[in-house]
């Protein structure tokens, strides 16, 4: 049985945010405890919810910094500024 990754610290969520134009590979290498899967999931559901999607994979943590860096962030996927 496999067992689930911890939640996502406010620590690991700023870290992807602000490494926005590093490669999810490259990423992965500052999130030692996120696998390659779990970080390109984050950046869906960032590009997801900005695009005005379904954002349920976003715990409510991520959602308040999301709020309080509204118009501050790059998605990481289509490189707009949300």
């Amino acid at each position: 049985m496999e067992t689930r990754a911890p939640n996502w610290t406010s620590a690991e969520f700023e870290t992807l945010l602000e490494g926005h134009y590093l490669s999810i590979e490259e990423l992965v290498t500052h999130l030692p405890r996120r696998s390659i899967g779990a970080v390109g999931a984050v950046r869906a559901f960032l590009h997801a919810f900005h695009m005005g999607q379904y954002s349920s994979g976003l715990s409510n943590i991520m959602l308040e910094i999301v709020g309080e860096r509204r118009g501050q962030l790059i998605c990481a996927e289509c490189g707009r500024r949300f």
